[in-house]
């Protein structure tokens, strides 16, 4: 870790002073309270997509005097170019930004973690001392170097690396994601203690567009009735593996929780109708059953949602969130099959955590390719999750009794 004076030359190297560089980037004001870190923070209206999930938005820059200027024509994805990415950290169920809000300019969300840095001290000149741990990558796609800063406590806020080289935001996110992951695992290790990555912000430094994760937030409700409620042990076993999913900060364990309920739903369904298909069959009758779609217009997924979740007016945004590519128009029975992409996404995790066969291909935590599937497919897991409960034990949601 090192130490650096407001007026000495950056260690960057860039010619200017400290505190009108890398400096400018800490939150030194150790007068100053963060207890609710995310005031400056601008709230989100309206159903941006489904609640507790991740999404990645892209922020352009405009310029209204100049129709003819490069920013104008940029790609909403980036180019081929620099980037700079800059990761929040915090502490396990302490955000650095509350529900329903949103921020492209970290300078203004105060991260927080278990590794002390050292509190900011005033020197004899009054200003501030400032202290930055540094660290390197060294990876076949090239070094990085990171620079860790600490919040007005002194614990590790934000980790960040000015430059990297790169096709899009997307490969800067991930490049930047896979070159910091292992390290934090291995301070993880060593330590024993969470480093959970909360916000990443992907700037483009030809245009200073923006791209950012947001954690969508929980909707507030009513309290529900429990009026004559019977327990059923069976759809109490799966609404439990539902509430352990939405208690967890982990994508990949959700995503387990999730399917373990389509895969438990999926059996009991068979068991279902093997049963009725024997007992036509003993009448002398055809066994007759509605084919399940999932739907591929816009009202129809719209309706959809609906169905599974508080009826609410659903963007585009929300929608492109929650149907992946390639699963609209499909049967539910082959979207919950095994083999499935769910199944493989599932049977991946399940494999890198030693539930199945170890030596099968598994996912790597620290690959922000890995981690990107997951995000891509979990909201319309968890859709799916729900759909089925619905379905086929809609008891649980107050409209009938269990099936028999």
């Amino acid at each position: 870790m090192a130490k650096y004076k407001p007026n000495e030359p950056c260690h960057c190297g860039s010619g200017k002073k400290y505190k009108k560089c890398h400096g400018s980037f800490i939150q030194a004001e150790p007068e100053k309270s963060f207890a609710n870190p995310i005031s400056q923070a601008p709230e989100l209206n309206g159903t941006w997509g489904l609640s507790g999930t991740e999404m990645i938005l892209s922020i352009l820059r405009f310029n209204s005097k100049d129709a003819n200027a490069p920013m104008n024509s940029a790609h909403p994805g980036g180019k081929d170019g620099l980037y700079k990415v800059e990761f929040v950290l915090s502490r396990p169920n302490s955000p650095a930004l509350a529900d329903n809000h949103a921020s492209f300019d970290l300078s203004k969300v105060s991260g927080d973690s278990h590794i002390f840095l050292g509190v900011p001290q005033k020197v004899a000149t009054d200003e501030e001392e400032f202290l930055v741990a540094i660290f390197e990558a060294n990876l076949p796609e090239g070094n990085f170097l990171f620079y860790g800063y600490p919040n007005d406590k002194g614990f590790l806020s934000k980790i960040v690396v000015e430059n990297v080289k790169a096709l899009s935001f997307q490969d800067a996110q991930v490049k930047a994601y896979n070159a910091l992951a292992p390290t934090l695992s291995r301070a993880s290790l060593l330590l024993d203690v969470p480093l959970h990555i909360s916000n990443t912000v992907v700037t483009e430094l030809s245009t200073n567009n923006y791209m950012s994760s947001i954690k969508l937030p929980y909707l507030e409700k009513t309290a529900p009735a429990f009026e004559n409620y019977q327990l059923h042990t069976e759809a109490s076993k799966f609404a439990s593996l539902y509430r352990e999913a939405l208690n967890s900060n982990s994508s990949n364990y959700q995503f387990l929780c999730f399917y373990k309920i389509i895969e438990g739903v999926r059996d009991v369904r068979r068991e279902r109708v093997t049963k009725e298909n024997q007992e036509a069959l003993a009448k002398g009758e055809k066994p007759v059953r509605e084919v399940e779609l999932i739907p591929s217009d816009r009202d129809g997924q719209a309706k959809w949602l609906n169905f599974c979740f508080t009826p609410q007016n659903w963007s585009d945004l929300a929608l492109a969130q929650v149907f992946p590519q390639g699963v609209a128009g499909r049967k539910v029975t082959s979207i919950i099959s095994p083999n499935s992409q769910l199944d493989m996404v599932r049977n991946r995790i399940a494999h890198a955590t030693g539930l199945r066969d170890e030596t099968k291909e598994t996912f790597n935590f620290d690959n922000g390719l890995h981690i990107a599937e997951v995000h891509n497919w979990l909201p319309f897991c968890k859709c799916i999750a729900i759909y089925l409960l619905k379905t086929d034990f809609p008891y649980l949601f107050g409209q009938t009794e269990p099936r028999s």
